[in-house]
């Protein structure tokens, strides 16, 4: 889950944020804050290891400063598509990480310009759409197309 804020600044802001999710028992995977000094500002990014939000928003709200702007998404995967040639290693691995659920996104289909690589997409259920490329297309290689 991705948590995003962005405040006025103050002293100890870290300190409580953290100290809230660790009650909550949130572990904190990734943290990255910001200060802007000439407008006063408190930006921060978090990535923690728990979906559930249930009422830490308000929890966060009452915690920060009045104004605060709290952003939760609970599914940070990415939708992705996939543009392929002639080889298998790459989307072979891929589409199989995709299967697993261990690619940290969504492969929501393959484009390719050869359609070899049509079979693998449809043993993974995975849309392939193939878009015909020329060499001899007008312009093609020609200086300042």
């Amino acid at each position: 889950m991705v948590i995003v804020i962005q405040c006025t600044d103050q002293i100890g802001l870290v300190a409580k944020i953290s100290g809230l999710l660790a009650e909550e028992r949130f572990n904190i995977l990734s943290m990255h804050e910001h200060v802007d000094k000439t407008e006063n500002l408190f930006f921060m990014r978090l990535e923690v290891d728990k979906q559930s939000t249930g009422d830490l928003e308000h929890k966060l709200t009452a915690l920060l400063p009045q104004g605060s702007t709290i952003k939760i998404n609970p599914n940070p995967e990415k939708k992705i598509i996939v543009l392929v040639t002639k080889e298998y290693h790459c989307l072979a691995d891929i589409l199989i990480r995709n299967y697993f659920k261990t690619l940290g996104a969504s492969v929501q289909c393959v484009i390719g310009n050869y359609t070899n690589l049509e079979d693998i997409c449809k043993r993974f259920d995975i849309p392939f759409h193939h878009v015909l490329f020329n060499n001899s297309s007008p312009g093609f290689g020609k200086a300042g197309t």
